[in-house]
């Protein structure tokens, strides 16, 4: 079998190899090898493993942690507040932060005089974690700070960059493109944080294109005549958001072309709650819309 540090594979074995790590759960595994993939039609006859990257990687899917050189940066020395801090920065690296934004994020009672100060006591609290521990620089810029990263250097990143590849690439390998954003995507983005306003419009933002992604690579793999791919996308697609009509229609359609009848019955029954829920139109006038489909 490939390894992810072989330097020449075509692209139909880095994707056998992405869907055997996926199986197993080497997401990380499973999403180089899918970018692999990608970088071969890109690049087709040249090396597919590049530069390795930047030392700086930040998760932020499902949890947060902070990685420099592969090591763990801990940030138990910090405050609660300028926890929250870096990970909104890190959430929005690359970008400036306004520093009335971050007083509304973290200081929202504080006095108009006093919120700029204590956002520069905050950046001052990172700045020095950053800097013992070798990096990232977090700069002013502008009227805000911005952290600076590679442009894969977060999680997100990674995603949204495979996301775009997939929208606006050549339709030659789009289906590994979409597997590729697919396997990236990593859940929920900090559900640590809650609801708190510096996170909730990114995490539903990546949430949606994650949802797209999986509803167009569950498009290709049924006209591709692959449903049982259908299904493990579409099921795995609906635990992140159960509010999309489309997958849930791809799910019961893909269970009906298995001759599942009893798994294609249980889809209609959730989807049918969904809708309830959503007091929206009931399934028999939906089955109506995917039978004519």
């Amino acid at each position: 079998m490939c390894r992810a540090d072989d330097p020449v594979v075509d692209a139909s074995s880095w994707v056998a190899m992405a869907r055997r790590l996926a199986a197993d759960g080497a997401l990380p595994e499973a999403v180089a090898a899918y970018e692999r993939a990608v970088r071969s039609f890109d690049r087709p006859g040249r090396d597919a493993g590049g530069s390795t990257g930047p030392a700086v990687r930040v998760r932020l899917f499902g949890a947060f942690e902070l990685r420099i050189d592969g090591v763990p940066v801990g940030s138990a020395g910090l405050r609660p507040q300028h926890h929250a801090l870096l990970q909104a920065l890190c959430v929005h690296a690359g970008r400036a932060v306004p520093d009335t934004r971050l007083g509304e994020w973290f200081w929202p009672d504080a006095e108009p005089g006093r919120v700029r100060h204590r956002v520069a006591v905050g950046v001052s609290a990172l700045r020095s974690m950053l800097t013992a521990a070798g990096g990232p620089s977090l700069i002013r810029d502008r009227d805000g700070y911005r952290l600076v990263l590679a442009h894969d250097g977060t999680d997100v990143r990674r995603f949204d960059q495979l996301a775009a590849d997939a929208r606006g690439g050549r339709r030659e390998g789009r289906t590994e493109r979409l597997e590729a954003a697919f396997a990236a995507y990593g859940g929920t983005l900090l559900p640590g944080a809650g609801e708190a306003a510096w996170v909730v419009e990114e995490r539903d933002r990546v949430r949606a294109r994650a949802s797209w992604v999986a509803a167009e690579l569950a498009d290709a793999f049924a006209r591709a005549g692959r449903p049982r791919d259908v299904v493990r996308v579409t099921r795995t697609a609906l635990r992140w958001d159960r509010c999309q009509d489309r997958l849930w229609r791809r799910l019961v359609a893909a269970l009906t072309d298995l001759a599942e009848p009893a798994a294609a019955a249980a889809a209609r029954r959730e989807y049918t709650a969904m809708l309830d829920d959503l007091g929206v139109v009931a399934w028999p006038a939906a089955g109506r819309r995917l039978h004519s489909a």
